[in-house]
């Protein structure tokens, strides 16, 4: 008996895939991009994001091929592991957007589109249709 897959869920999964392209571009940057740190902290940080940096497309890819296997795991990695490279994301485009808009708003923009985003995909996770279908 084949698993039937809704819109949604085809959607999401789709959207997590493409988003793998422009992550990936940005773990491409921040790989060959030279590193000013200068102190012990400096250079943990640097780490911890060029690591962080480099497992967000690996998130969006694994994510994506998940859901649209209709996986449990990859709707509890969505709901729960997200929210941090899709901050990454967002964070990305949105030191774009500082060349036409002041960055206190871009900032603001960034955790409320974050946040928005996340909720929305953890309300629309937890439905009992949708999790119906992850079974």
């Amino acid at each position: 008996m084949e698993k039937k897959r809704s819109k949604g869920i085809t959607i999401l999964g789709i959207c997590l895939l493409l988003c793998a392209v422009p992550a990936l571009f940005a773990a491409l940057i921040g790989m060959v991009s030279q590193s000013y740190a200068k102190g012990v902290t400096e250079v943990v940080i640097d780490i911890i994001m060029r690591i962080l940096f480099i497992s967000s497309p690996l998130t969006f890819i694994s994510a994506g091929v998940g859901m649209l296997n209709l996986k449990n795991w990859a709707r509890i990695m969505v709901m729960f592991i997200f929210p941090i490279p899709s901050f990454i994301a967002i964070s990305i485009s949105g030191s774009f957007l500082n060349v036409i808009m002041p960055p206190d708003i871009v900032s603001l923009m960034t955790l409320l589109g974050t946040a928005v985003m996340s909720l929305a995909i953890i309300f629309y996770l937890t439905r009992p249709k949708v999790k119906e279908q992850f079974k």
